[in-house]
């Protein structure tokens, strides 16, 4: 009976050994991977690069750059550029960052580029609805000669505290069957500072195919 137990143990391990590696082989096929990233500095400032997937995007001036190592440490971000004062250690975090992957196959998530541009459609269509959407703030706009959907989530500065969570912009863009992200997260302490920085990275953004 022992026996039996002892093997049914094993089995139920391997399993789960299996999955985790199943799991992590399609996220690797589903988002580009660290290392078709690099973070470099020139005279003209500091710049992500993804020449795979053609982005180019430059660092905000005194913002730090963190690549993930592998694709199972990053917790939906490749790349997180961050503000001086960013301070990930609090609850909620203060201080301002960038989120930044790129979904190759994007058919299996929730965010899928057809979907996606099913809410840009929306958006065009319904303009004032779409600001209102399920309780979300949706928009489009234009990024690097690409339609882009736009989520807005700002809540106020005692609710904030209470959840602990910062406020959160979403930038998707879907190309072929890619969707380039783009989410910043900041504090209530000055949010109008960190839309900008936002708002002045996105310009600084280019995607060629």
């Amino acid at each position: 009976m022992n026996k039996k137990i002892i093997i049914f143990a094993v089995i139920i391990l391997i399993l789960i050994i299996g999955g985790i590696f199943w799991w992590a082989s399609k996220e690797t096929e589903m988002y580009a991977p660290p290392e078709d990233y690099i973070i470099k500095e020139t005279s003209e400032g500091k710049f992500i690069e993804n020449k795979k997937d053609g982005l180019k995007a430059r660092v905000p001036n005194g913002w730090g750059a963190w690549k993930a190592n592998d694709i199972t440490e990053a917790s939906g971000e490749i790349i997180r550029i961050f503000s001086p004062d960013f301070r990930p250690e609090l609850s909620p975090p203060e201080g301002g960052q960038i989120e930044i992957s790129i979904a190759r196959n994007s058919e299996s998530l929730l965010w899928n580029a057809d979907l996606v541009r099913e809410y840009i459609a929306g958006c065009q269509q319904y303009p004032e609805e779409m600001k209102n959407f399920g309780g979300e703030h949706y928009e489009t706009i234009e990024i690097a000669g690409h339609q882009a959907l736009k989520k807005i989530d700002l809540i106020e500065s005692d609710k904030l505290t209470a959840i602990g969570i910062q406020n959160y912009i979403s930038i998707r863009i879907p190309i072929d069957n890619k969707v380039y992200f783009f989410d910043t997260l900041f504090d209530s302490q000055n949010p109008e500072r960190y839309i900008e920085e936002f708002n002045e990275f996105l310009k600084t953004v280019s995607i060629t195919k």
